[in-house]
């Protein structure tokens, strides 16, 4: 599937587009994404304009390959968003690796305290990461800081016997 967004995604001159968006990491037959590419994919968000901070604490746990490449995209759409939305603004990527969870927060501190306009929709990338979450009983919680800024909260359930490996929403 993704060799085929790939394919659908090469512009004119026969690479994919390499416009503002962060999907440098979808090309050819590399391994798909995980967190052991945040780093890159912070430093391009840098580059982009937003300084970004990555905090790993906590001893890593081996998530499987559905799971990794749910935390990298849960913090892409983030920092998209980040750029997209908070005006001149810093972020940080927080991941913490506990007993029985993986928790992911991205702030940023936004350029004014969010005042949202009345009926805002919540946009179909923060839905995405809801769903992206909920196949592994995972949670992402988002929303405002009282100070300016936004947060978006990804924990994932790491101990053993609890990540669904189906394509749907967890039951």
């Amino acid at each position: 599937m993704r060799r085929l967004l790939v394919l659908l995604r090469v512009g004119p001159e026969g690479r994919a587009g390499h416009t503002a968006t962060l999907d440098e990491d979808c090309v050819g037959d590399a391994p798909a994404p995980g967190v052991d590419r945040l780093p890159e994919l912070t430093r391009r968000v840098t580059a982009a304009g937003v300084p970004v901070t990555l905090e790993i604490t906590g001893e890593r746990s081996q998530l499987s390959p559905g799971m990794d490449l749910c935390v990298y995209r849960v913090v892409q759409e983030a920092l998209t968003n980040v750029l997209k939305h908070a005006g001149p603004a810093k972020a940080v990527v927080s991941l913490a690796f506990a007993d029985q969870a993986v928790t992911v927060r991205i702030k940023d501190d936004g350029n004014q305290p969010y005042a949202p306009e009345a009926g805002a929709p919540s946009g179909h990338g923060l839905i995405g990461m809801r769903e992206r979450a909920r196949i592994y009983h995972g949670t992402v919680t988002t929303g405002p800081l009282a100070l300016g800024g936004f947060e978006v909260r990804l924990v994932l359930p790491t101990q053993a016997g609890t990540e669904h490996h189906g394509t749907g929403a967890a039951p």
